[in-house]
């Protein structure tokens, strides 16, 4: 994904906890000598400082949700790392579910994506729903919020950060979190 939306002429921030995968896209950025690329090995939690704040335009959030033990505070980080005026793109996978609900899978097991009835270890943790993802984003500060519904255990949605505001604080795991 990085290398076609650089492809496409955007300057990209690669954020990628997973050193493998960040080491492979730093070989082919020096490889293809990408130079509007920056590879960053970092968890999404980290990216709190102020280097992130308001820092960009877009916020590509592609099969990251399902993933993090804490949805709402990672919607909530990716909505701060934007700019006022910035766009969340979210893909995920999702159940079908027409009302706001998380199904938790834990990482000893995940459904295999050709055959739901296969399960493999993995570490997926909640998949939610497309209604549970669209109150998530709203609740973080996200609006105008468009989703499609769930095809295929898959879905997406778009979301804006038209200016900045505050998050209910009650309950956060991180309260500290801008």
């Amino acid at each position: 994904t990085s290398l076609l939306l650089h492809a496409m002429g955007a300057e990209v921030v690669a954020i990628e906890e997973v050193r493998k995968y960040i080491d492979s896209l730093l070989y082919l950025k020096e490889a293809f000598g990408l130079d509007r690329l920056t590879t960053r090995p970092l968890s999404l939690y980290d990216c709190t400082t102020d280097e992130f704040q308001d820092a960009f335009d877009v916020v590509l959030y592609a099969g990251v949700i399902y993933h993090v033990t804490d949805p709402v505070l990672s919607l909530r980080i990716a909505f701060n790392c934007l700019k006022d005026g910035g766009v969340c793109l979210v893909e995920t996978a999702a159940n079908t579910s027409n009302r706001p609900v998380l199904d938790y899978e834990g990482p000893t097991q995940f459904f295999n994506a050709h055959d739901p009835n296969v399960k493999q270890s993995g570490w997926n943790w909640f998949i939610p729903s497309v209604p549970a993802l669209t109150q998530m984003m709203g609740d973080v500060g996200f609006t105008d919020i468009q989703a499609t519904p769930a095809v295929n255990t898959r879905a997406a949605a778009v979301g804006w950060r038209r200016q900045h505001v505050d998050i209910l604080r009650g309950g956060l795991s991180v309260r500290t979190v801008r």
